[in-house]
């Protein structure tokens, strides 16, 4: 998916144009790097190829990324587990039965993510937010917005359309945030919609 991105949107080497990182010191106009755009770009293109992938393998994904072979990584457990010593009941997202773990399958794990009762999201670690949203999230949230946009591919016949055009948006964008690709008004256009000669549209 990652290499089709690259080979299907060529404009996402614009971050990294030449004369931008010489003229233009690698900065966008949102303040940040052309890098860190290019991976919020990134970031952004796998969120759709997540989204549409709920029913496999995409809320792991989504939380938690892929390893080096590009498999989703495994879920942290969360803990520790409740006054009766036993879990709540949670959906497997790899398969359609429900997973209840006791207390002594939560300590003997060798990755368990321990959630004090009343923490705050701001105030957990990287590896607890992502256990947390990937245990209470509600994700058939995201299963209807997927459906309300018509981008649900068992559904409509136009949903191929749709998400084209989604992933297209979503990779050009950002891109001009890129200062040295932002448009200049020409004297002889000048005034564009307000816009003075010399003036940078943003």
């Amino acid at each position: 998916y990652f290499e089709g991105c690259l080979a299907s949107f060529p404009e996402l080497e614009l971050f990294f144009h030449e004369g931008v990182q010489q003229t233009g010191g690698g900065k966008a106009s949102s303040g940040v790097s052309n890098e860190a755009e290019y991976q919020r770009t990134i970031g952004a293109l796998f969120a759709v190829y997540w989204l549409l992938r709920l029913d496999v393998d995409g809320r792991v994904g989504f939380c938690y990324g892929v390893d080096s072979n590009w498999q989703p990584l495994r879920p942290r457990r969360v803990g520790p587990p409740n006054s009766h010593g036993m879990r709540r009941l949670r959906s497997d997202p790899m398969s359609t039965s429900q997973v209840l773990e006791t207390a002594s399958e939560c300590s003997a794990a060798t990755s368990v993510v321990n959630l004090e009762q009343g923490l705050t999201f701001q105030m957990m670690t990287e590896a607890q937010k992502r256990a947390s949203f990937y245990e209470t999230m509600q994700w058939m949230m995201f299963e209807d917005l997927v459906a309300q946009a018509g981008c649900q591919l068992s559904a409509d016949p136009h949903a191929e359309e749709r998400v084209l055009a989604l992933l297209c948006l979503t990779a050009i964008h950002d891109i001009m945030k890129v200062e040295e690709l932002l448009p200049v008004v020409q004297a002889n256009h000048a005034p564009y919609l307000g816009y003075a000669a010399g003036v940078v549209i943003r």
